[in-house]
């Protein structure tokens, strides 16, 4: 057992924390023990800081990625298990030129929407060109993230809606 709060890094520099108390069968295998104020150093050092603006960009990306899309005055889920089946549904159909007589697509309210062929096709058109979109301006994001000198510039660098 742990008789103090002990910090240790791993090979890639990742900072762990454990209590005064913790049973050591619950220490990673292969941690070094380092001090507090290396640990800080690694926890606030710029690299640290530019990774984690990030994997907050990243995040921002796959929140904005898998919001509803709007088509013909109705919203579809955007996530990629829809943008799946769509897909997969869309060069079904496509083989024999035509959705059987009746189909439906099922809005993000749950109605069930009548489509054509042709537009579930432009529905996949919209959640692709949001997936494009998003993608381009993570990357703007992420590149200027990348060509940052301080943490001040990082801190300027806000996802904008």
């Amino acid at each position: 057992m742990l008789l103090k709060d002990t910090y240790y890094k791993n090979s890639n520099n990742e900072v762990y924390y454990y209590s005064a108390g913790t049973f050591l069968k619950y220490i990673k295998e292969g941690l070094i023990e380092i001090s507090k104020e290396e640990a800080d150093s690694l926890l606030f050092s710029f690299e640290y800081y530019k990774q984690n603006k990030l994997n907050e960009i990243d995040y921002k990306k796959d929140e904005e990625i898998t919001k509803d899309v709007e088509y013909k005055g109705f919203k579809f889920q955007n996530r990629d298990s829809d943008r799946n089946l769509l897909t997969s549904t869309v060069v079904l159909y496509s083989a024999i030129g035509e959705v059987p007589k009746g189909f439906v697509w099922i809005s993000s309210d749950n109605k069930q929407i009548p489509m054509r062929l042709n537009e579930l096709v432009e529905l996949g058109a919209i959640m692709g060109s949001r997936v494009n979109e998003i993608t381009l301006k993570a990357r703007f994001f992420k590149d200027a993230v990348l060509a940052a000198k301080s943490k001040e510039e990082i801190d300027q660098i806000e996802w904008i809606e």
